[in-house]
């Protein structure tokens, strides 16, 4: 299957486990937009790579790197309750 390049792909839970195969699936296939809903928030990127580099939350510094392997810009929406 080949996704519109043109298209912003929205992915519910986007930076859990599951919604990161779902958008390195749409990546890989010719999405360019992903938009990633979530209910809890991401640091700022700028304490990214502490939080990689520190390993206190290896959960988060996974999470972390494997969006930052998807190689493309990513926003990422908090979605409030």
């Amino acid at each position: 299957m080949k996704y519109d390049s043109s298209g912003v792909y929205v992915i519910a839970g986007g930076a859990g486990a599951m919604g990161l195969v779902i958008a390195r699936h749409l990546l890989e296939h010719g999405a360019k937009k992903i938009a990633m809903l979530n209910r809890t928030p991401l640091p700022k990127k700028s304490e990214w790579n502490p939080i990689i580099l520190n390993g206190n939350d290896k959960n988060l510094a996974n999470r972390l790197k494997e969006i930052i392997s998807l190689k493309t810009p990513v926003l990422t929406l908090l979605i409030c309750r």
